[in-house]
């Protein structure tokens, strides 16, 4: 999983933050950024997988990532849900995460996307 990510660093990317829609950065700056603003003591592995799920939602429009899409990046996602339910995640942690729309209940999602579906489909 690292060697993926290890090109990560000096690639250009552009992802939503706080206070812009979008903004292009490196995601060397992006990660300093981070570390200094929102996620202080959170390692540099987990700021890129953040970053990948930030531009996953900025292409998509949701952060429920597909195995089909990225395995790795579904792994983290997978992952993250894992220690929220034992309480290992930090609460800046869960706040960035939530700002992003990350579900915690990934069941509770497909259903809500099915129900959604349904209403558009009886709409019609």
């Amino acid at each position: 999983v690292i060697s993926q990510f290890s090109t990560a660093s000096s690639a250009s990317i552009t992802t939503p933050t706080p206070s812009s829609s979008t903004a292009s950065v490196k995601s060397d700056d992006k990660i300093i950024n981070l570390q200094q603003r929102k996620l202080k003591g959170v390692g540099k592995w987990w700021i890129i997988n953040y970053i990948k799920l930030c531009e996953f939602k900025h292409k998509h429009g949701h952060s429920n990532v597909s195995c089909k899409y990225n395995r790795y990046l579904r792994k983290w996602c997978n992952k993250q849900r894992e220690n929220y339910d034992s309480g290992k995640l930090k609460k800046s942690q869960i706040r960035v995460l939530e700002d992003e729309g990350f579900g915690w209940d990934v069941g509770q999602m497909c259903f809500d996307e099915r129900v959604a579906e349904l209403e558009k489909f009886k709409s019609e």
